[in-house]
């Protein structure tokens, strides 16, 4: 069964049938074909025309300012290799002559200070560890990622936040909070769980 439409100078024609079509569109400012069939186009004066569909398409057009075929996405590519880890690093000034490899603490001047887990305040402002040695007033480089220190000799697990140090002995007084997983001996990478505040 074939198809013929020739309409009256309508704004659009669309054709859809199970079928062999063809269509011819005279004066329309848009011809339009969608069916997963084999279809043919013929249009004159024509500002676009669009073919969508999965089988072959045939377009005669005459003034034709536009022809678009639209296709189906082709299958997904291979996967590619997993990129390195990373941290999330930071300047700020500090407050006091900080050591390299410390939880650190922000304070409402804005500078970072050693945090303890004796401090009631500290127990919301830790946010990283310096990563090198500054002197008070200095720029120095927080880190919220990983650790590398050659003199560690930590066990795998957990590290808490002490009293201006970092220990894996869990705290009985002030506040306990994890701070970090020793990963090697000689490794850390931040965590930062929530702290349990301790009534002894």
């Amino acid at each position: 069964m074939t198809a013929t439409v020739t309409p009256s100078d309508p704004a659009y024609v669309v054709v859809a049938a199970d079928t062999s079509m063809v269509v011819v569109a005279g004066g329309t400012s848009k011809t339009i074909v969608a069916k997963d069939t084999s279809s043919v186009v013929v249009a004159k004066d024509t500002s676009k025309v669009i073919v969508a569909g999965e089988t072959s398409k045939t377009v005669v057009a005459k003034n034709v300012s536009r022809v678009v075929v639209a296709c189906k996405q082709g299958p997904r590519g291979v996967k590619g290799d997993r990129g390195p880890a990373g941290s999330a690093d930071f300047e700020m000034e500090a407050g006091e002559n900080l050591n390299a490899n410390l939880a650190v603490k922000t304070d409402n001047d804005g500078k970072v200070y050693v945090a303890s887990n004796l401090v009631p305040e500290d127990i919301l402002n830790v946010i990283g560890f310096s990563t090198a040695s500054a002197l008070a007033g200095e720029t120095t480089i927080i880190t919220k990622g990983l650790l590398h220190n050659a003199a560690w000799n930590w066990v795998l697990g957990a590290v808490y936040l002490g009293d201006r140090t970092m220990t894996q002995t869990p705290p009985v007084t002030g506040f306990s909070m994890v701070i970090a997983t020793a990963t090697s001996p000689n490794d850390l990478i931040s965590t930062f769980y929530q702290p349990i505040e301790l009534t002894a």
